[in-house]
């Protein structure tokens, strides 16, 4: 086998051996290829292509070309923050949407994320960070081991709070505008107006499987909450989302 090379990221210690890619697989990782798949049928290229398992058990996947800015130990490229990043990026999701169509998961899929809400099969971890860029725009999702049936706008609600982003941290421009800007590049139509409210609801429901993923031992969330203690990190998001609310939907 060729020399492995760190990626970076946290939860599934991928490296890059050659032109793949190898990462920690888990029980959900069949329901993720059976996805992918339909995907790669489906004609959408903005995801990884599956390549099967290897020795150790890890899943492989095929390289995908580009920058993969990870914003840790390293701060986000400024390029990330752009409005044609945004704009690109909640185009990107609604083709992955829509590419859905038609796909039908194995009876017996296990997801990580699961619901009885099945309009599609979320993502439910979209972000800069689970991104390839090439010049300077996103063109391929990555990391599908949160995927799990869901409605359309947990991931767009997602995709608000990293891309815009609305968090704590630094801003990039106008908030508002921004929430409104990706809105619009999805296509997100009436429902929009309770999408702040089901931001919210996503933050608690990732919070709880970060905790829940931490207390069986998966070693990336481990490491995650080890960096937060108490995930203080998801709770003071959800509480600037929460104390903003109004102003964020203000434009909506």
């Amino acid at each position: 086998m060729s020399k492995e090379v760190a990626l970076g990221g946290n939860l599934s210690a991928a490296v890059r051996v050659g032109d793949t890619v190898h990462r920690r697989a888990g029980p959900w990782t069949p329901a993720v290829h059976a996805l992918l798949r339909h995907l790669e049928a489906a004609g959408f290229d903005g995801a990884p292509r599956v390549l099967g398992m290897d020795e150790q058990g890890r899943e492989v996947l095929a390289f995908i070309e580009g920058e993969g800015p990870t914003g840790w130990p390293e701060p986000m490229p400024d390029y990330v923050w752009s409005d044609r990043g945004l704009v690109a990026a909640a185009g990107l999701l609604r083709r992955y949407h829509d590419a859905l169509d038609g796909s039908n998961p194995p009876s017996d899929a296990r997801w990580r994320s699961d619901s009885r809400e099945a309009e599609v099969i979320c993502h439910n971890d979209i972000a800069p960070f689970n991104s390839i860029f090439r010049d300077e725009l996103p063109v391929a999702m990555v990391d599908f081991d949160l995927a799990g049936p869901g409605r359309r706008i947990w991931d767009v609600a997602v995709g608000v709070w990293r891309w815009v982003p609305v968090s704590t941290g630094p801003h990039s421009g106008n908030v508002a505008e921004r929430v409104r800007l990706f809105c619009d590049s999805y296509g997100l139509g009436s429902e929009r107006s309770g999408l702040i409210d089901v931001l919210i609801t996503r933050m608690r429901a990732l919070r709880e499987i970060a905790r829940r993923e931490a207390a069986r031992g998966d070693p990336g969330f481990v490491k995650i909450l080890g960096w937060f203690p108490d995930d203080s990190f998801l709770v003071a998001n959800i509480a600037y989302v929460e104390e903003h609310r109004d102003e964020l939907a203000r434009e909506l």
